[in-house]
């Protein structure tokens, strides 16, 4: 899912506006439609992808992790050292021509 900064799925005159310089890519792992070797279905990590390709810094409304779920930054070209670690705010600032890549991290309980 296409995303504007404010969180919000990006609409037709968002993708025509020619001030937008951020960008946000929602690729969620249970959407996968394929199927492995034995039959069931694959599923991988839900990435957040951002991008900020103007001039000043941009603060990013985060999706919805849900209740077992908290997004984690994987990695931020602003500050590639920076180790990954959970989010704690709804919100990431993104630095001028930078781009983020963000996990949903699942917290589940494990059942014995």
């Amino acid at each position: 899912m296409w995303l504007t900064p404010a969180g919000q799925e990006r609409t037709d005159a968002d993708w025509s506006h020619p001030g937008a310089r951020h960008l946000g890519v929602r690729l969620d792992g249970d959407a996968i439609d394929e199927l492995d070797a034995h039959g069931r279905h694959i599923t991988g990590d839900t990435l957040l992808i951002l991008v900020n390709a103007a001039s000043e810094p941009i603060d990013f409304v985060l999706p919805e992790g849900g209740k077992d779920g908290a997004w984690e930054l994987v990695v931020d070209t602003a500050d590639p050292w920076r180790p990954a670690a959970p989010l704690s705010s709804e919100h990431y600032k993104l630095v001028d021509h930078s781009m983020a890549v963000l996990r949903l991290a699942l917290y589940r309980q494990v059942r014995k």
